[in-house]
């Protein structure tokens, strides 16, 4: 029976770890995308305003994350076409640095959960080489996110890698939850993290018990039990934010397991009790067993 606990407490650590590193989610809460195959992008070097950088294998696309902080007091544009013609404008002037004919192949505006998303396409030509840019850009409160990719021969438009990328944005908070995510981050953090460590050593000094043969007290359980009901209450507020599965398995996993290990330890504290007497008097019965030899 050690060998379960031993595997109970594994379980438990790296349930709790099960986080969602598949994705890339911005410092104030605001976007969130999926990271490319790691095993086919390289994370490329980082100057402001970019955030994130990733390059395919083959050299043939590169895709970006920008942020651009907007002047202080100036609210995000008004969205509409000119907006959109503003940015595609932009894009062009970019390519125009590039030797060959710059040409706007695609501009659309749509909306998404709330919020409103540029999308454009570009192309350059020089020599029978081209080069396809496409952007996607969104306003968040105070910041303007982009995202970015450039393929060079590789139209960014009906790449699998560059679409699953594009699609993969996801306006994660409204405005007001955006400002206090990093507060509300940190404290998470600080409660996942020291919670995890009371549930490690109070499960320690349980397999402790154990092994040195001290029979277990009915109070032994009902702590287990409790803090299984408090990573519930934990799990259920966090649930709500919940990306996918991986998420909600990390954060209920320690739930279910720490409530497994504190049924076992309620039935493992009734066993072998004979007629009336009851757990912690066998428990008692026990430490007046050790006083009498250590006498």
């Amino acid at each position: 029976m050690r060998c379960v606990v031993t595997a109970v407490i594994a379980l438990t650590v790296c349930g709790s770890t099960l986080l969602h590193a598949g994705d890339w989610i911005s410092a104030d809460g605001a976007v969130t995308v999926e990271i490319p195959d790691p095993g086919r992008f390289a994370e490329g070097p980082l100057e402001p305003p970019l955030q994130k950088v990733w390059q395919r294998t083959d050299g043939a696309v590169r895709m970006a994350i920008i942020r651009f902080p907007l002047p202080d007091g100036m609210p995000a544009p008004a969205p509409g076409p000119e907006l959109l013609n503003d940015l595609a404008q932009g894009l062009l002037s970019e390519l125009a640095r590039l030797p060959g004919q710059a040409r706007l192949i695609s501009s659309s505006i749509e909306q998404h959960e709330g919020d409103t998303i540029y999308k454009m396409t570009a192309t350059v030509t020089d020599g029978g080489h081209a080069l396809f840019s496409t952007q996607w850009v969104l306003y968040a409160d105070t910041v303007a996110y982009k995202l970015m990719a450039v393929g060079a021969g590789v139209d960014t438009q009906s790449d699998p890698d560059v679409q699953r990328f594009l699609l993969s944005l996801r306006p994660s908070l409204p405005p007001v939850q955006r400002r206090t995510a990093p507060l509300k981050a940190a404290i998470l953090f600080a409660a996942m993290f020291w919670g995890g460590v009371l549930v490690i050593v109070v499960i320690a000094v349980l397999v402790a018990k154990f092994a040195a043969g001290v029979p277990f007290a009915r109070s032994s359980a009902v702590v287990v039990l409790l803090l299984s009901a408090l990573c519930l209450i934990s799990a259920i507020g966090i649930a709500p934010a919940a990306e996918n599965a991986s998420v909600l398995v990390g954060q209920f996993l320690p739930t279910v397991l720490t409530a497994i290990l504190g049924l076992w330890l309620w039935n493992r504290s009734h066993r072998n009790v004979r007629g009336t007497r009851k757990p912690d008097e066998d428990f008692e019965s026990w430490l007046q067993d050790q006083e009498k030899r250590q006498s």
